[in-house]
């Protein structure tokens, strides 16, 4: 029987309605409303953010510009988009390896590293060398750990021609599965993945609201994580628990998020430092893809912004980046520009940044050359 686990500590069975849970997990606070609703009365809120007309290049390079990543690495995912086909896919990879090894003038195993950043942005599956792994990239990120269930999907997918005659029974004898594991497969493929190229996704002129699903504000030298989500327009009582389950793993995921936070660093440089997924999961004793299916496709609104909710749960990079990134912020300000390097030093010493005043005089005249 295929499985799927949720945390080291929990083992569920693949069923249907599991599927059907993961499904209203996954939804936006704006795609319940159209599904459940069918009125876009969330647009005249005013924490809505309109979207019209959107480009597949402007939503990939706000990301890009998001990432707590190298300035140079940025550069590079920038100049890999323009490489991007029609459907949003990099499907002539094979000729691209040595074009973009040329031009951004980098090694096979850092190129692959930039790819695995560029598949990580939205919409799912960007930047896949193939439709299979457009598909694989989605089901990668969803909350299923047990190895037999995810390879069973890949190869079920792989079965193109018999899936198109609908010789199920055919798939079933070669890969060794029951109808009924077929058929829960089929039924995650149908409703859990999107089955529209990330390239297609922006060529429509209907207006797509986004709705932040929580807020993040600075009180009283804390961080207050308030749930914007409100589901009085559910009248399913099992759907309307699946919700509210929802909403409080989330509210305990920001929480977690905003502990490993400093308020200096925020109320200084408007600052809020990266913490992965696995970090966060292993707090809450949850699978890190588990809450990389809650976070993907929400928002949430930080001092009257709003940002992807998994742009903040992102790579960890070098100490190095953020001293240059601290010491440059430092230097934007007038009342700084005059400062000795102990001034710096100290300043940043007080908000937990421990530096050596060489160190500030290193990374100072840097930014200056």
């Amino acid at each position: 029987m295929l499985r799927l686990r949720l945390s080291p500590k929990t083992k569920l069975k693949i069923t249907q309605r599991y599927l059907e849970k993961l499904q209203t997990f996954n939804l936006s606070y704006f795609e319940l409303h159209q599904k459940y609703l069918d009125k876009t009365s969330l647009a005249l809120d005013s924490r809505a953010k309109t979207e019209n007309t959107a480009s597949l290049e402007a939503i990939l390079l706000e990301q890009i510009e998001a990432l707590a990543i190298l300035d140079k690495d940025k550069i590079y995912l920038e100049k890999m988009l323009n490489y991007l086909d029609g459907n949003g896919l990099f499907t002539q990879w094979s000729n691209l390896e040595n074009i973009l090894k040329d031009e951004l003038k980098v090694s096979q195993s850092k190129l692959l590293k930039l790819l695995a950043i560029f598949q990580d942005l939205e919409p799912e599956g960007v930047g896949a060398r193939s439709v299979v792994e457009f598909l694989q990239i989605q089901i990668n990120r969803y909350a299923i750990e047990d190895d037999r269930f995810r390879k069973a999907l890949i190869a079920v997918l792989k079965k193109e021609s018999d899936l198109i005659s609908g010789d199920i029974d055919k798939i079933a004898r070669e890969l060794q599965l029951s109808r009924r594991e077929i058929d829960d497969i089929l039924f995650f493929v149908k409703n859990n993945l999107n089955h529209v190229l990330p390239g297609k996704q922006y060529i429509t002129t209907k207006a797509v609201y986004i709705y932040p699903s929580a807020e993040i504000s600075l009180s009283n030298g804390k961080f207050i994580v308030k749930m914007l989500e409100n589901f009085d327009f559910i009248s399913n009582p099992q759907l309307l628990k699946d919700l509210q389950e929802r909403k409080k793993i989330l509210k305990q995921i920001l929480q977690e998020f905003c502990k490993q936070q400093k308020t200096d660093l925020f109320q200084e440089f408007s600052y809020l430092q990266p913490i992965t997924q696995r970090e966060v999961a292993q707090r809450l004793e949850l699978s890190p893809s588990f809450i990389s299916r809650l976070v993907n496709r929400k928002y949430v609104q930080i001092n009257g912004v709003t940002i992807l909710m998994r742009n903040l749960f992102q790579r960890k990079i070098k100490d190095a980046y953020y001293t240059h990134y601290f010491i440059k912020q430092l230097m934007a300000k007038k009342e700084n520009a005059q400062n000795t390097d102990k001034q710096i030093q100290d300043k940043l010493n007080k908000m937990g940044i421990n530096i050596s005043r060489r160190t500030v005089n290193y990374y100072r005249h840097k930014i200056v050359k």
